[in-house]
């Protein structure tokens, strides 16, 4: 539907998209239906009388003489246009600062207007991104000696056989045991061949418990997917297939438990509406505090992976 309406100065406004999306992510990227890393995601629908008036006062600041300082607002960001988007979305992630997310062919004079309208809690997400930078570890180009899974309560140690070879191999003894060889001075290399063990084990741990939940919720799914994902614990796509990260993994088991009830409550409710989490109370009451417990894992996972 067309939007239209006639300025003071006698300008017609263009139609407008209503609805504007705003993000926090402060690990790495969006968490998708499952909240993985600090992450906060407001939705607002702004009014159309809200719209015209912002855009009313671009207008009327138009016809002035513009004021230094105030074309734009007081923080760097940078505009991704995703063919995938219906709505300008904002979010602010620690690896990438502040993003404006938008669809095709949008008018991107509009954007600094709804920065600024939106300072404050742009201002506020930046400064939770901070703290969670000085959160972070750094990253150190170390090789593990021990993996442990606290999802399965399993460990293994880890032995590294240098060789002449351009290769690494991973063999798993079956007896808690991992021999690496190769071109173990590789560290990335190494970390990567740990990763690919990592997913082949995810699979084997949490699809079974996720068809045994399907089971005890009778909600089905069609299949489960492994992925080694930056921010997100878990996703759930129409056609049926739940996305688990194997990071899943390194957490304790009832958090296991809560993205996997989350995931397939995603089979009945494609959304975060109040509907949608009444039905994950059901499954799992105290899921609040295990969305907080899930923020605060993400810190807890080691280097390597991934």
């Amino acid at each position: 539907m067309k939007y239209g309406r006639m300025t003071p100065g006698g300008r017609e406004l263009s139609s407008v998209l209503v609805v504007f999306s705003l993000e926090l992510v402060t690990k790495s990227d969006e968490l998708g239906v499952c909240d993985p890393s600090p992450t906060v995601t407001i939705q607002v629908d702004f009014s159309f009388d809200c719209l015209i008036q912002a855009m009313e006062a671009n207008c009327r600041q138009q016809d002035h003489e513009e004021r230094p300082g105030m074309t734009e607002p007081h923080f760097e960001y940078r505009i991704r246009e995703s063919v995938r988007a219906k709505y300008m979305s904002l979010r602010v992630t620690v690896d990438r600062g502040l993003e404006v997310v938008v669809p095709r062919g949008f008018d991107r004079k509009l954007i600094p207007i709804f920065l600024r309208d939106k300072h404050d809690w742009v201002q506020s997400a930046l400064s939770k991104v901070d703290q969670a930078r000085q959160r972070r570890v750094p990253p150190t180009q170390t090789l593990p000696m021990t993996v442990s899974f606290p999802a399965c309560d399993r460990s293994w140690t880890v032995q590294y056989l240098p060789r002449q070879s351009g290769t690494i191999t991973l063999f798993d003894d079956g007896l808690g045991g991992l021999r690496i060889s190769g071109a173990v001075d590789n560290i990335a290399a190494c970390h990567s061949v740990l990763q690919r063990w990592t997913r082949r084990q995810a699979f084997n741990v949490l699809n079974p418990l996720l068809r045994k939940l399907s089971v005890e919720t009778g909600i089905a799914f069609v299949k489960t997917a492994i992925r080694c994902q930056k921010s997100r614990w878990g996703s759930c796509s129409s056609s049926g297939t739940i996305s688990l990260n194997q990071k899943l993994l390194f957490v304790a088991p009832d958090l296991v438990r809560y993205v996997l009830i989350h995931e397939l409550c995603h089979m009945r409710q494609m959304n975060h509406s109040r509907h949608f989490w009444k039905l994950v109370g059901q499954y799992y009451p105290d899921y609040r505090r295990a969305r907080q417990r899930l923020k605060e894992a993400w810190y807890q996972m080691p280097d390597w992976a991934g």
